[in-house]
């Protein structure tokens, strides 16, 4: 989750200059992959989440589940080496920890920082490109990537992402966060299955 937090500052209001015109090739790539994500109604993927850090001696990896229905519901799911989820329906977030039978209940309208979280994670499967524009500099990366530099104080806290996109399916591949210090965080996703039946409790804590 703290790489999520690094991206608060990402949805305060951009102060950066204009950046010079991308040509107008790169930026049809860069459209047509952002575009792709906004095609499927809901998502499930198992994801594998990895932390390198100079602190650690070795990568700190995660797995688990991800779950997101349009417009504003969402379920993100740790299975190893912990159990925490974090569940959006609507203005309701819930951070439920199995192991300590612990619940937090969060109203978004009340709580702008735990918000602007769950914007960043649904950011890349509700963000228009206008929207994306305002508080990134763009760059196609390889052949499904685009590369996103945050503008004005979203830089302090995130050097740059990373996102590999499968266009043909509008799916997340891959989301790289590259922090100031250098730290990155790695989250991979596979096995995505796009417009699934959700079962109707897929919300409950």
């Amino acid at each position: 989750m703290s790489a999520l937090l690094l991206c608060l500052a990402l949805f305060s209001p951009a102060s950066a200059p204009t950046s010079a015109p991308i040509p107008p090739a790169l930026d049809a790539q860069i459209e047509a992959r952002l575009a792709a994500l906004q095609i499927p109604q809901a998502v499930e993927a198992r994801f594998t989440q990895t932390k390198t850090s100079r602190l650690f001696k070795r990568p700190q990896r995660a797995e688990g589940r991800l779950r997101m229905a349009r417009p504003d519901q969402l379920r993100w799911d740790y299975h190893a080496p912990y159990r925490m989820s974090l569940i959006k329906d609507q203005r309701r977030v819930t951070l439920v920890y199995p192991d300590l039978n612990q619940q937090q209940r969060f109203d978004l309208d009340q709580d702008p920082q735990m918000r602007a979280v769950f914007e960043m994670i649904l950011f890349f499967h509700s963000a228009g490109l206008s929207h994306v524009r305002d508080r990134f500099e763009l760059t196609p990366l390889g052949a499904d990537g685009v590369a996103l530099s945050p503008k004005g104080e979203g830089a302090k806290l995130l050097r740059r992402a990373e996102a590999h996109v499968d266009v043909t399916r509008g799916v997340l591949r891959a989301l790289r966060l590259v922090e100031p210090d250098g730290d990155e965080t790695l989250i991979e996703f596979e096995g995505a299955r796009v417009n699934p039946t959700l079962a109707p409790d897929w919300l409950t804590p």
